[in-house]
């Protein structure tokens, strides 16, 4: 999946898309973080595409939000 289409998706999905100024770093790695979501493991995190495809369970209230940049 792309960031993309993982924005499209989001769109579709209640609360699932939040605007924010800047975005956080990725709480697993390095890279920017396209969303904050919760993990399988049970609390939230702040994930990369990569990682949120390995570790969230998904975009909607009470799951996660694909963080838009506000222009």
């Amino acid at each position: 999946m792309t960031e993309k289409a993982l924005f499209q998706k989001a769109k579709k999905t209640s609360h699932g898309v939040v605007k924010v100024h800047s975005r956080p770093k990725c709480d697993f790695c390095s890279r920017e973080a396209v969303v904050d979501g919760k993990t399988h493991f049970g609390p939230w995190a702040n994930m990369c595409l990569d990682h949120f495809l390995s570790f969230g369970v998904g975009l909607g209230l009470g799951k996660g939000q694909y963080l838009m940049i506000e222009e």
